[in-house]
């Protein structure tokens, strides 16, 4: 993870002839002048420690968003369950000398969600399917975002729902009218059908995920309840 693309705030907005806004930034011809080196695009952050950051005078609106790992293909599947967390961190700060103190983050990892039903690669009758997962034990609520793919003429995949349920397993029938109807009309006979799960603690971090997405083959669609004669 690092800092950076910090944006500093313009003291105040000037309008120009014709009815344009242009803000007010320091005049610096050279705005790394008397750094020791260009201002930092990416800084590493440190997990048991604060760090200082060379950066010009201002008032500056701060964002932690992002990373960049490498590892080998063996535990390509870290990454994607490391979760950082940056509680604490001022959304606005204030430098003076050109230096800003980073406090440290906190980095953990993720649960893995197994995906057990529908299982992946099977084929499917939507109209009593119950979706279910491996529980998280932190978890207050699931996230579970639902797709489909077409083939031709270009693969595309369409995220169309993401819901949010108390318990790891839901049936169609349980969601909202409007959230069926969306199944309903997404989810139709001969189209691949798929979904991934999330899962959140009470105070609202990642604890879980699912690092890979069921897909399924719809041999039945689903008919909300209104529809049916």
């Amino acid at each position: 993870m690092g800092f950076g693309d910090s944006t500093p705030l313009a003291p105040r907005e000037r309008s120009h002839e014709g009815g344009s806004v242009a803000k007010m930034l320091p005049a610096i011809d050279d705005p790394n002048e008397g750094l020791p080196h260009n201002l930092p695009r990416l800084t590493p952050l440190r997990q048991d420690a604060s760090i200082s950051v060379r950066v010009l005078d201002g008032r500056y609106r701060v964002a932690a968003r992002g990373r960049q790992s490498r590892w080998e293909d063996a535990v390509d599947q870290l990454p994607r369950r490391i979760e950082v967390d940056v509680e604490g961190w001022p959304n606005v700060i204030e430098v003076r000398g050109n230096v800003v103190q980073l406090p440290p983050v906190v980095l953990r990892l993720a649960e893995v969600i197994e995906l057990q039903s529908p299982a992946h690669g099977s084929v499917v009758d939507l109209s009593d399917t119950q979706f279910s997962w491996s529980t998280v034990p932190q978890a207050v609520r699931y996230q579970v975002q639902m797709m489909h793919t077409t083939e031709g003429p270009s693969p595309m995949t369409d995220f169309f729902l993401t819901v949010r349920v108390p318990e790891p397993r839901f049936r169609l029938r349980d969601l909202t009218a409007a959230q069926q109807e969306l199944a309903h009309s997404n989810w139709i006979p001969g189209r691949t059908g798929g979904w991934r799960v999330d899962a959140y603690d009470a105070a609202d971090r990642r604890v879980g995920r699912s690092l890979a997405e069921n897909h399924f083959l719809i041999a039945r669609g689903y008919t909300p309840a209104a529809k049916k004669s």
